[in-house]
């Protein structure tokens, strides 16, 4: 949920999943069950604390499998709900930047600054549309649409999961949440995406250890998967919401 720019994939957990990534399976056409829902899952994870969101920021520790094995690295974060975001990955290497001002990614590195295609610019936006709690706070707006997919098409963990597709104008599908049908609240997402190592494909992620935070539900834990391989796991050690992150931090990078 918090790799907005770069989207990583897993090792992590105990994870049991199966079915076709977002947009893949024939969607039942009754909106309105999606929209029920969608809505069940903004209450669950905070309700009118969700839409109040403005920014957030956090910080943790990922740990990414690499062709020469696991690799575990500080990283922090700082996003706002009209789509800017700052990603800081503390590698054993040297420390990564990566910022997205809502139409420009620059990436700096050890070799300096650069700033990123802008096929990779698409890629960051579309990175924060699939957000969560983006998608929670804006399910129900113009332009968007859900529809549920036929019951069983995920799984995770054992849970009963209704599978929500959400579209949108001149986009398409660009994400599926997975519902637990117990609690209503999100269990991971499925998307095309591509992982930080490795080819384009189905990109899982799975919540786990969720804490309230500011009356927020918020997913401490994460696993990622790239074509049912888990390449990655992010866990969070601090998340605030509404902290009042200065636009100056999403300008290119020094």
């Amino acid at each position: 949920m918090i790799l907005s720019v770069l989207s990583v994939a897993s090792p992590g957990a105990s994870q049991t999943t199966s079915g076709p990534p977002a947009g893949k399976a024939a969607a039942d056409p009754s909106s309105a069950q999606a929209s029920r829902l969608l809505a069940r899952a903004r209450a669950a994870h905070g309700g009118a604390a969700v839409l109040a969101i403005r920014d957030f920021t956090f910080s943790g520790e990922m740990t990414m499998a690499t062709p020469q094995g696991e690799m575990t690295f500080a990283s922090e974060g700082a996003f706002t709900v009209s789509g800017k975001s700052r990603m800081v990955m503390k590698m054993p290497v040297g420390e990564i930047v990566q910022v997205f001002d809502g139409s420009a990614l620059w990436t700096r590195t050890m070799q300096g600054v650069q700033q990123m295609p802008p096929a990779m610019a698409a890629q960051a936006r579309s990175a924060r549309e699939r957000d969560l709690f983006s998608v929670l706070r804006n399910f129900d707006r113009p332009g968007y649409a859900a529809a549920v997919l036929p019951p069983g098409s995920h799984s995770v963990e054992g849970k009963t999961i209704d599978s929500v597709r959400i579209s949108r104008d001149g986009v398409g599908p660009f994400v599926t949440l997975l519902l637990d049908r117990a609690t209503g609240l999100a269990a991971g997402k499925v998307y095309a995406g591509q992982a930080m190592i490795g080819q384009p494909g189905d990109m899982l992620e799975v919540f786990a250890d969720l804490r309230e935070i500011g009356g927020v539900r918020i997913p401490f834990r994460t696993v990622i998967s790239s074509n049912g391989r888990r390449t990655a796991e992010q866990r969070l050690k601090e998340f605030k919401i509404n902290p009042g992150v200065d636009d100056s931090v999403f300008q290119r990078p020094q």
